[in-house]
């Protein structure tokens, strides 16, 4: 285990309830639109710098099952899509839901975490066989 997994692993809860009170915080104390005034208040900017941080949890085991369920989801609604009669006016939806689930989850077929990417190219193979 490298010193940067072993730190990950020792934060990863403390970061959970950090993030459950920052987003119980923001619910409470901040109006259901951005505040963008430029002040200490301003939601905008906040989010902003938590937004890194947020992207860094696609590596981590959960995240990888969610998008695993993504991928293969898409594959279902594309299955439907095929599988309705020609003309059939849900296949229009079934094709644009397939779409929006790949392009959500594709992008983190490939890379280096191998935790992520030994699992989700088979549902890759799958979506696209």
């Amino acid at each position: 285990m490298t010193l940067t997994q072993e730190w990950l692993d020792r934060l990863r809860p403390e970061a959970g309830g950090y993030a459950a009170q920052a987003l119980d915080n923001i619910g409470r104390e901040f109006p259901s639109y951005p505040v963008r005034t430029g002040l200490h208040a301003n939601t905008s900017f906040g989010l902003s710098l938590a937004l890194p941080w947020a992207r860094r949890l696609a590596a981590a085991g959960q995240i990888a099952h969610l998008h695993g369920l993504n991928l293969s989801r898409a594959w279902c609604f594309r299955r439907l899509a095929e599988t309705l009669p020609p003309g059939d006016p849900r296949i229009p939806a079934c094709t644009q839901a397939s779409r929006r689930h790949a392009e959500a989850s594709l992008p983190h077929v490939t890379g280096d975490d191998y935790l992520v990417t030994h699992w989700l190219a088979a549902y890759a193979v799958l979506l696209f066989s």
